[in-house]
């Protein structure tokens, strides 16, 4: 991978800061992401569903242990379900 914007660094950060603290809310997240405009609901939907995939293909290369095997067999079966019918418009 070519040079990294330093932008998808900091939000990459700050979402593992978010998950690996105690007490975290999935709930109070998706709350407030509700509230954001619907093009970023969008273009968040769209990174979810480019992780989903990743995990399915770390399931398929078998790079997974027990703290991550659930989230690859999720992702696995993502991609079995959905297949390329994910394709989301940017409008």
């Amino acid at each position: 991978m070519d040079q990294i914007d330093d932008r998808v660094k900091a939000a990459v950060e700050a979402v593992s800061r978010y998950v690996n603290g105690m007490g975290h809310k999935p709930e109070e997240f998706v709350a407030l992401m509700d509230r954001e405009h619907r093009t970023l609901q969008q273009l968040f939907t769209g990174i979810c569903v480019a992780w989903f995939r990743h995990l399915g293909e770390m399931h398929d290369k078998k790079f997974f242990d027990l703290r991550n095997e659930d989230s690859c067999k999720l992702g696995k079966r993502f991609v079995e379900t959905f297949g390329s019918e994910t394709y989301l418009r940017y409008i």
